[in-house]
């Protein structure tokens, strides 16, 4: 194992990271799954998919900031372990 050097998170602080992001990626990648089949196939085809169309796109941002993140901390605990 390579020290961790001043000032930067430990090893248990990025695992910790890891697994928080691990969580709400599949957090939010379950809620994209549930928001396409509501535009596919539930109440926003009544109501139109336009309604839902920003929603969608604004979980997609997260899902991108979040699989970042999780990369990130991912990478650290790669070069720590």
């Amino acid at each position: 194992m390579q020290p961790v050097e001043t000032g930067s998170p430990t090893l248990r602080q990025a695992v910790f990271w890891v697994d928080l992001y691990r969580e709400l990626l599949a957090v939010d990648e379950t809620a994209l799954q549930r928001m396409r089949a509501l535009i596919l196939e539930g109440p926003a085809q009544q109501r139109g998919a336009a309604h839902y169309l920003a929603d969608l796109q604004l979980v997609m941002g997260e899902i991108e900031r979040v699989r970042a993140r999780l990369d990130h901390w991912a990478a650290l605990v790669e070069r720590t372990s």
